[in-house]
């Protein structure tokens, strides 16, 4: 069976989706969804010339003035309430940030430049520069430009921006249901006693968190155990219902790997595997057109393959723009182990030091032991034909931004 490398796992895995339609959803509820349409400005922004200051609002010929001035505060614009009425030679309003500027006004300078007595304030020359501290209509936003753009995945940032917009609701991508399902006769329920030769269960929550971080909505069927019987049911229930169905287990293709036969038998698998570590032995392929993967049941392996193929092919679904784990390039502080032609997915952390981004792996990269994980805050990614040695540029992964 031929070996690939990442890149080409990836496009193909892309090639078999499909992007799922798009719907309306009320703005509050749409953090981290996938818009699947550019928003545009309904409104200029700022909706129009306001003060960026607390101050006082001056003419172009008290700007220009290259003696010191008095000014008599004639009156105030508030934010809310606009000055309405109009000033002559020598006098100036009070405002303050976010009140409309009039039009007669170049510049606001702030109160702690002057000094106010009496309802007059004393100005230095030159005190002020034409336009400052003033937000002119428009000058961020256009009525119409794009504010957020298709396939963007959206923060509480842009929700914020949604709403200052005057935007009840946006259109995303829907959400993808996901069917998990995890096999395995040695697993057992957190909580219920653990015989001698069984282990408790870490992937059903470990990919149900992953799943729900991506986007997805997870349909949780539990440990199913090593029986072709109870897993085609399983399968059957899955399809009814889902846009991808992920399986833990069983990757490999052996007498006992049931999730590959049932998968073999019923759909298609592609006929390669990935050429890495951890992970080696997952799979991918179809089931009456739903994509499926088989991730290995080593944890940190169905881990890492989860962030490595499987939570880009959420976010491919739902039309993002960026689907792959984002990089960042930091300085490998000791020499990593790897094997020509195999990508190295290594658990590691990274650290500040004297101005560098410094990414060391942890001393055991066991692809059974979550400990790995839950002492590291990136994952570094090593080519299928790199050698990394102490003070080489490596590229990392860091682990908040995949699992947020």
């Amino acid at each position: 069976m031929p070996s690939i490398t990442v890149q080409e796992a990836r496009s193909i895995i892309v090639s078999k989706l499909k992007t799922l339609p798009g719907e309306s959803v009320p703005v509050a509820h749409a953090r981290g969804r996938i818009l699947a349409s550019d928003v545009a400005s309904p409104v200029d922004v700022p909706a129009y010339t306001n003060s960026a200051m607390d101050g006082f609002a001056l003419s172009a010929a008290q700007v220009s003035s290259a003696v010191p001035a008095s000014l008599r505060i004639a009156g105030e614009a508030l934010a809310g309430h606009p000055f309405s009425g109009s000033i002559r030679e020598g006098e100036t309003i009070r405002i303050t940030t976010g009140a409309a500027v009039p039009d007669w006004a170049e510049a606001v300078i702030p109160f702690e430049k002057v000094t106010e007595k009496d309802g007059v304030i004393t100005l230095p020359a030159g005190a002020a520069k034409p336009g400052a501290n003033i937000r002119r209509q428009g000058e961020l936003l256009r009525k119409g430009d794009a504010a957020l753009t298709r396939g963007r995945r959206l923060s509480r940032a842009d929700i914020a921006l949604a709403a200052s917009l005057g935007l009840a609701c946006v259109t995303v991508a829907q959400t993808p249901v996901v069917s998990l399902l995890v096999t395995g006769d040695e697993l057992v329920q957190p909580g219920e006693p653990c015989p001698e030769g069984k282990i408790y269960d870490a992937n059903t929550l470990a990919l149900q968190t992953l799943i729900e971080s991506a986007g997805g909505l997870c349909q949780n069927f539990g440990i199913i155990p090593d029986d072709p019987k109870a897993m085609s049911e399983a399968l059957d229930a899955a399809l009814r219902m889902s846009n991808l169905i992920i399986l833990s287990g069983g990757a490999a293709d052996s007498k006992a790997d049931f999730s590959h036969q049932l998968i073999s038998s019923r759909g298609v698998i592609e006929p390669w595997t990935v050429n890495m570590r951890p992970g080696r032995p997952m799979r991918f392929g179809t089931l009456e057109g739903v994509p499926v993967f088989i991730l290995p049941g080593n944890p940190v392996a169905a881990f890492v393959t989860f962030l490595e193929f499987a939570r880009g092919a959420l976010l491919a679904m739902q039309g993002a723009s960026q689907i792959w784990p984002a990089e960042i390039e930091a300085i490998a502080g000791c020499d990593i182990k790897t094997k020509p032609g195999r990508a190295e997915f290594a658990r590691g952390t990274l650290r500040f030091e004297a101005g560098r981004i410094l990414a060391r792996p942890l001393a055991s990269q066991s692809s059974a032991s979550l400990t790995g994980i839950a002492q590291s805050n990136a994952i570094i990614a090593v080519g299928h034909e790199q050698s990394i040695h102490a003070g080489d540029i490596v590229r990392v992964q860091p682990l908040d931004s995949l699992l947020d």
